[in-house]
């Protein structure tokens, strides 16, 4: 097609300027780009991250208007150029190619009307004060001038708000997993696209006591935990390790609006040496992603109580009493599933019985352990753990 041409960008390398007047769309044909405001300035952030069908660079197509994102390539990107004369002819020879820029353009309103809607929401609180904190008032301007990673607070979910919350753990990693895991191809079950992911060795895999109390399996020199998501570093889209490929029927109509704020606001970088805030990144991902599954309340109760476990280990009191809270809720719900076996039941009934008992809620542990013991057909070794969580009492 004249008027268009091919080209390949390097890691981190500059596509666009923010303030760019090249009047031209791009359309990615593979990699990743991430879009900025005020790039390399100390008022960095970050906006979005587009892959492949997604383009950039329309508004400028259609207004003149100069740019007002910096776009980076995150990986090996390339990218279709289309010139401004040639825009009408791409459009009309592939219909496609229009339902696509619709898309990132209604998708781009949704985020500008949800950060509206919030600055509306939070100047009408500055309104009601008999006075007014100037500074308070100039940075919630900044915050909402452009839309920014805060965009996941449109519905101010326990996620979004743990998330916002987060202490940094990029400094806690554990290298000596990797002699237990392997290269592994995966095909993402929302974006189509393949990637490269890992899978566990289980045979290496040497459980370091009996199953304990609160049912955590804990092994020699592997925590678990750490690897049971896998991620598709195109899209973001989140599951369990072994359901991965499982996940053909997904209502997308659940999870894909906000999955592509998640997206934008998290910076996921798949290169490095993968450290705990990566981990707790995935596991708000995958509670994002799992509303698109038929039956999510299994898969709720499973990430719930990582979660809390992984709060645990880095010693977060605050946060995991939260999790541990919200966990307890899932596996109670997760209980009722009539289609789960004794033996699954039982076992999510341990979970929150050792919770509860860490959070001194006597009652759900009573609750969990009658559960239990009242089972003709339940496993007599899931019975003497309820009693000892239950402290004899029973």
């Amino acid at each position: 097609m004249s008027g268009t041409s091919i080209t390949k960008y390097k890691e981190d390398e500059v596509i666009v300027e923010q303030g760019d007047k090249k009047r031209c769309l791009y359309k990615i044909l593979s990699g990743n780009v991430a879009l900025y405001l005020n790039y390399g300035t100390p008022g960095e952030y970050l906006v979005g991250i587009l892959s492949f069908p997604q383009c950039f660079g329309e508004m400028t197509v259609l207004t003149g208007r100069p740019s007002i994102f910096t776009v980076i390539a995150q990986n090996n990107v390339v990218v279709m150029e289309v010139h401004e004369d040639s825009f009408e002819s791409f459009i009309q020879n592939n219909y496609q190619n229009a339902m696509v820029i619709m898309q990132t353009m209604a998708k781009n309103f949704q985020l500008l009307s949800m950060n509206m809607n919030m600055l509306l929401e939070e100047l009408n609180d500055f309104t009601t004060r008999q006075t007014v904190d100037v500074v308070a008032l100039k940075e919630l301007l900044e915050k909402h001038t452009f839309i920014s990673k805060d965009g996941v607070k449109e519905e101010k979910t326990l996620e979004a708000m743990l998330l916002e919350d987060s202490a940094d753990y990029s400094n806690i990693i554990h290298p000596e997993h990797k002699k237990f895991l392997a290269k592994a191809q995966y095909s993402c079950p929302h974006c189509k696209q393949d990637f490269e992911g890992t899978r566990i060795i289980e045979q290496l895999l040497l459980l370091e006591t009996e199953e304990s109390l609160d049912m955590r399996k804990r092994y020699v020199d592997f925590i678990v935990e750490w690897h049971a998501l896998e991620t598709c570093p195109h899209c973001y889209y989140t599951s369990f390790r072994q359901n991965f490929a499982k996940n053909k029927i997904m209502k997308k109509e659940q999870y894909e609006e906000q999955l592509e704020i998640l997206r934008g606001r998290l910076d996921l970088n798949f290169k490095r040496e993968r450290n705990l805030n990566f981990v707790i990144a995935q596991y708000f991902l995958a509670l994002v992603c799992m509303k698109g599954s038929v039956d999510s309340r299994i898969a709720s109760a499973r990430i719930w109580a990582n979660l809390a476990w992984l709060y645990e280990d880095a010693q977060n009191e605050r946060l995991f009493n939260i999790v541990a809270t919200k966990a307890i809720e899932a596996c109670r719900e997760a209980c009722g599933n009539s289609n789960m076996s004794v033996d699954d039941q039982d076992k999510l009934c341990l979970v929150a019985a050792s919770m509860a008992s860490k959070l001194g809620k006597e009652d759900i542990v009573k609750e969990m352990a009658l559960k239990i013991l009242y089972k003709r057909d339940g496993k007599a070794a899931y019975k003497d753990m309820v009693r000892k969580i239950y402290n004899g009492k029973t």
